[in-house]
């Protein structure tokens, strides 16, 4: 029974802890909260997380329709998606180049790695053969509406991208870029309202690092691999891209800059600050 209570009074110790924290860390505007929107408000906090993450583990096995449909707003005309230079404005013009566009590449490059290698079937279970897509989530910073509606986050990502040629190589790509998020909740479900990337670097992967890529067909073990191919092509960049730049948006604006040796460094984008309930002033699109 000793045991028992000095658990019982561990545990309270603990909850009491978390709790003191958890206010502190909300800021001294959110003291007054009863314990009940404070916990709400965690729970919003972990459960727009589970979104963002869902983005990248659907945007890494290519599952862009997937995610359009589970993660992204249904109900919201004005979902937006955007790079340093543009971004996609509707769900029609987000809809054709997030889901479409990479549908259509995938079965292009499917088509031609089965000429390449025969023993992989054109069939759709192999779509998005050779592409490997990882965007870590890290640092995030995450402002929840005190109507608890809307929200705002940011998030930096390290990335690397593959995928497979014309020749039936691989052909890699680092990202090093931040990820800004305007959310909107519906029916009691977080949702991803405007997306937009900020990239820093977009680096081709050094050959010897390619050399080290898996370049066999498909169920190739590492024992019989042997020596992978060499020669690839580096990618010059992402789907669309023409002279560093994505092409064909729906609003053409400079909106971040790469890297470069005369950059000034600059809080971009912006921590997102308290705010009561939305307005269209802090919306992501311009």
């Amino acid at each position: 029974m000793k045991v028992k209570g000095v658990l019982w009074i561990g545990i309270l110790i603990i909850v009491a802890i978390f709790f003191l924290t958890c206010g502190l860390s909300f800021g001294a505007e959110n003291m007054q909260m009863t314990h009940a929107q404070s916990i709400q408000k965690l729970l919003d906090y972990m459960e727009i997380q589970n979104v963002m993450a869902k983005h990248s583990y659907y945007y890494g096995a290519q599952e862009q329709w997937k995610e359009l449909d589970e993660a992204w707003s249904r109900k919201r005309d004005d979902i937006s998606y955007g790079h340093n230079d543009g971004y996609y404005v509707g769900r029609k013009s987000v809809e054709a180049y997030y889901g479409k566009t990479n549908e259509t590449r995938r079965k292009q490059t499917l088509e031609n790695v089965s000429k390449i290698y025969p023993e992989i079937k054109n069939i759709k279970e192999n779509e998005g053969v050779g592409d490997l897509v990882i965007h870590t989530l890290t640092t995030p910073y995450i402002e929840i509406a005190e109507d608890g509606q809307t929200a705002k986050g940011i998030w930096m990502s390290i990335g690397l991208c593959s995928r497979t040629g014309q020749d039936g190589e691989a052909s890699g790509m680092w990202l090093w870029e931040k990820f800004a998020t305007d959310f909107v909740k519906e029916d009691g479900e977080w949702k991803i309202w405007h997306f937009q990337i900020y990239s820093d670097v977009l680096g081709n992967v050094d050959q010897a690092m390619i050399s080290m890529f898996a370049q066999q067909p498909q169920g190739t073990t590492m024992a019989s691999a042997g020596q992978p191919p060499q020669g690839a092509a580096a990618p010059t960049g992402g789907q669309g891209l023409q002279g560093g730049k994505i092409s064909g948006f729906d609003k053409n604006v400079t909106i971040y800059e790469l890297y470069s040796p005369t950059r000034v460094p600059k809080l971009t984008p912006a921590l997102p600050a308290p705010y009561k309930t939305w307005d269209d002033s802090l919306s992501l699109i311009k």
